[in-house]
């Protein structure tokens, strides 16, 4: 087990979780990391900030970093980068909230691997949070107006609405 942490440089620090043992650093990019995502077998980390990165943490190169995210998604990144994100306990399927705007990511897709998720409230997405098996997506919209949130369930697959909780 690993866990990570990051501060003001942007560099990311790992340590086992067993017995505290300095697993050395990351350096995913220049610039604040905003957001990091671990799957639940430790095994892929999932960095936001200025640049979105995948770094492999398990195998024989434990921190090199895997597949450069779909262009599509890459440059809709503003300044300040991807500020919520989540990945699925395969690794296959990651979500996470850009420039206002939601995003699905199936790694194990050869066509249509990115796909934006349409805005299903009213009200802007401040978050984006997979099922740990990558089935459900979790979508809260906040009406800043109206001070209402309102948590729009989702089929990752399908990008369809299957549930709806306000508040």
């Amino acid at each position: 087990s690993v866990i990570v942490a990051s501060g003001p440089s942007g560099v990311l620090r790992r340590w086992s979780s067993v017995d505290g043992a300095d697993l050395g650093s990351i350096e995913p990019h220049a610039g604040l990391v905003a957001s990091i995502a671990l799957d639940p077998a430790r095994e892929t980390l999932l960095v936001g900030g200025a640049t979105l990165a995948l770094f492999e943490l398990s195998g024989d190169t434990p921190g090199h970093s895997v597949d450069p995210f779909p262009a599509e998604i890459a440059a809709l990144v503003p300044p300040g980068g991807a500020v919520g994100s989540s990945i699925s306990t395969d690794g296959d399927m990651v979500a996470l909230l850009t420039g206002g705007e939601v995003w699905v990511w199936d790694r194990t897709a050869t066509t249509d691997a990115a796909r934006q998720v349409p805005a299903a409230a009213t009200g802007v997405p401040v978050g984006a949070t997979l099922s740990p098996d990558g089935s459900l997506l979790v979508v809260p919209y906040l009406d800043y107006g109206l001070g209402t949130t309102e948590i729009v369930v989702f089929d990752a697959a399908t990008i369809s609405v299957i549930d709806r909780l306000a508040s």
